[in-house]
């Protein structure tokens, strides 16, 4: 007979939707408590989703001995703290996203995890849509031929009201904007799809909503594999949708344009002749269809737990996929691009967060639009990148190399990224 494991929910939103997924694998999970500081949605969520109690005192999961796992569905800035605290009690843990604020931050968790046996695991459920399996399955099989190219369209609406919680729309408290909290499944999606980038130039702004984090955003991307992609993410949308558009040399596989379940059937795959074409059914009418979403992904955790393998996203690789892995970014007007070599510490997602304005720890104070204004010759902005990975270099102990620089070589007069950034 399969063990359950047993759950403590922290958070009373997104848990909502977890404890769905629980309760589609009630064989494999239970989940005994909630806990909220919101108690009258903690307990109405209680009540809809059979969970056996309510609490509004987080310490009582770490120190309950009948918990197998933590799952932490709390605002962003709460996520490190929380799961080093249910890790220590001797917990698995489960994290909703956006995982941290920095990949400082992840490495540091990382490291935590690798002093004990427990299972820790972001939330990427996106990758478990049957459609995006299928995709999967036609490239594993070859069916796809060579990657050219991807687009990505992120496009929903989130108005002022959104906005009226206090924790959204901070550096502080949301730790990013629209790119990190609200496109991150679809760019997942392209990492999952296509493994890491290698560079990345983006243009951000907050035309939307009167908030520190953006709200709009575009990317080009070249893949490590040697495709691109074109990614875009509006919160301006009236029209929500998403879509994701790959192009191979032998198909193209398109997303519907659900906003919230793009990675879910239909699929549309539409080959190069009629002969590939019915290669590629054949091939689809012999996969096999499993659960999608939070469903899947809760079922391949308890199989890690009990199995003692790996789980299905681990902090490792959420760095690398989530936050754009290792690479270089380049900027306007024939600048540099700047390249950090050999750690998963090169996230694209931290060296553009100057661009999108705000003030934080570790991040410059911006123009008070938000905007980055026209640059000459880009030193500004040069400055700003410097400095972040000054603060890179300093707090990642695992690139010991050193191996932060720009391509080709520092100006004559900054021997270092640090010195350069002193020059601000």
């Amino acid at each position: 007979m399969t063990r359950k494991l047993r759950v403590g929910l922290i958070g009373a939103g997104i848990a909502q939707r977890h404890s769905a997924g629980y309760n589609w694998n009630k064989d494999l999970f239970e989940v005994p408590v909630l806990c909220s500081l919101d108690e009258d949605r903690g307990r109405r969520a209680v009540a809809e989703y059979g969970v056996g109690e309510y609490t509004s005192d987080v310490e009582t999961l770490f120190a309950r001995d009948d918990l197998d796992v933590i799952d932490i569905c709390t605002p962003p800035d709460s996520h490190f703290a929380l799961s080093k605290r249910a890790i220590e009690a001797g917990k698995h843990v489960i994290c909703e996203k956006p995982l941290f604020g920095s990949i400082a931050d992840v490495d540091a968790m990382s490291d935590i995890v690798a002093g004990t046996d427990r299972k820790f695991m972001p939330i990427f459920q996106y990758r478990y849509g049957t459609g995006l399996q299928k995709l999967k399955r036609l490239i594993e099989l070859g069916s796809a031929g060579r990657p050219f190219l991807t687009t990505v369209e992120t496009h929903w609406w989130r108005g002022p009201a959104y906005y009226e919680v206090p924790w959204r729309g901070k550096w502080a408290s949301e730790l990013g904007g629209g790119l990190l909290g609200h496109a991150i499944h679809a760019h997942d999606m392209l990492n999952y799809v296509h493994g890491a980038c290698a560079e990345i130039f983006a243009h951000g702004a907050t035309p939307v909503n009167k908030i520190e984090v953006e709200d709009t955003m575009t990317l080009s991307v070249k893949m490590a594999n040697g495709s691109l992609a074109a990614l875009s993410m509006t919160l301006g949308s009236r029209k929500e949708i998403s879509r994701l558009r790959f192009c191979f040399s032998d198909m193209v596989a398109e997303s519907i344009l659900e906003p919230y379940t793009m990675g879910r059937d239909p699929r549309t795959f539409i080959a190069g002749t009629p002969e590939h074409r019915a290669r590629i059914d054949a091939a689809l009418a012999e996969h096999r269809v499993t659960e999608d979403g939070y469903t899947r992904q809760f079922e391949l955790f308890h199989e890690a737990v009990m199995t003692g393998g790996e789980p299905p996203v681990t902090p490792g690789r959420c760095a690398q996929f989530a936050c754009f892995g290792d690479g270089s970014v380049s900027f306007p007007e024939n600048g540099p691009a700047v390249t950090i070599a050999n750690h998963a510490s090169a996230s694209a997602l931290w060296l553009l967060a100057p661009l999108t304005g705000g003030s934080t720890a570790g991040r410059p104070k911006m123009q008070k639009d938000r905007t980055y204004p026209r640059l000459q010759g880009n030193q500004r902005l040069y400055r700003v990148v410097a400095r972040q990975i000054a603060g890179m270099i300093e707090q990642n102990a695992a690139d010991k190399s050193g191996a932060c620089h720009r391509s080709g070589s520092w100006p004559k007069s900054f021997r270092s990224a640090a010195q350069w950034s002193a020059r601000r």
